[in-house]
């Protein structure tokens, strides 16, 4: 029997041992209770639950009985020898980060790049300004990372539309529709209007050369799954429609900040426009 405690524990690794992706066996280097280190061939990897997070170690084949207490796991193997390593604690900084960027990028979606200090992040998000510099090296990284932000809560929301099953309605008319009612209104927009202003600094141009290149690629792959097996004469190409929907997007927002158009219409703009480009329909 292999004692398995109510925490986490180990089980006797079952069948071939598991290869790297490269195919090289990896082995695990453990040090015995007298120091002295002991080599085990590691067999597969098994998920480990500590402090309600799960972990994934290498259990080596000659373990006959562990167990883990805090981060320390403690192993008897075959022999009798007992040995014990630790294991790779999360990261607490890249969580800090990924819980205070939301707030920074609203800062500086309010506020610009100029106007947002680092002293008015810090209290926004309610830490000393060392805190943020231990997240970031400056500013202008917090902006890019807020510029990265933009993006992944707007492929977020898409990729969640896409999981969603209609028969009846494509998933690039869904994502069409959607923007229509709903693009602009997390007002992150500002926060690229506020890096086209900063695009003498290489840094921030190449993050939004960066940005509009992977919507781009989003729409861009969207439109060809929607068009293939169906007509394209008179239709422009894929890559220059895609351009043209980011450039719609682009338009609204404008709209929307200048008080140029209402709310209706930049919907029907967004969905009638939007449907030409896609497939030459009306919306």
């Amino acid at each position: 029997a292999y004692p398995r405690s109510a925490q986490s524990g180990f089980q006797k690794p079952r069948g071939r041992r598991r290869r790297r992706h490269d195919g090289a066996k990896r082995r695990s280097t453990l040090v015995s209770s007298s120091g002295a280190a002991t080599g085990g061939r590691c067999a597969r990897l098994a998920p480990v639950r500590t402090q309600a997070k799960f972990f994934y170690i290498f259990i080596a084949k000659r373990f006959d009985w562990g167990r883990i207490v805090g981060h320390t796991v403690s192993v008897r193997l075959r022999n009798g020898v007992f040995a014990s390593f630790q294991m790779p604690r999360p990261s607490q900084t890249d969580e800090k980060r990924k819980n205070l960027l939301p707030i920074v990028a609203r800062a500086f979606a309010e506020l610009g790049y100029r106007r947002a200090t680092t002293a008015e992040l810090a209290q926004r998000c309610k830490v000393r300004e060392n805190i943020l510099y231990r997240l970031w090296p400056n500013k202008k990284a917090m902006f890019i990372a807020s510029i990265d932000y933009v993006y992944e809560q707007a492929a977020g929301t898409w990729r969640k539309i896409l999981r969603e099953t209609d028969d009846n309605v494509d998933a690039a008319v869904r994502l069409l529709t959607h923007e229509a009612e709903h693009y602009g209104e997390s007002g992150l927009h500002r926060i690229i209007f506020a890096g086209l202003s900063e695009t003498d600094e290489p840094e921030i141009r190449d993050a939004l050369r960066k940005m509009y290149g992977r919507f781009h690629r989003f729409i861009r792959d969207q439109i060809r799954a929607h068009r293939r097996g169906g007509r394209t004469n008179g239709l422009p190409d894929e890559t220059v429609s895609a351009w043209a929907i980011v450039g719609l997007g682009n338009a609204a927002n404008i709209g929307r900040e200048l008080g140029l158009l209402t709310g209706p219409a930049r919907k029907r703009m967004f969905r009638e426009a939007g449907r030409l480009l896609l497939d030459g329909q009306s919306g």
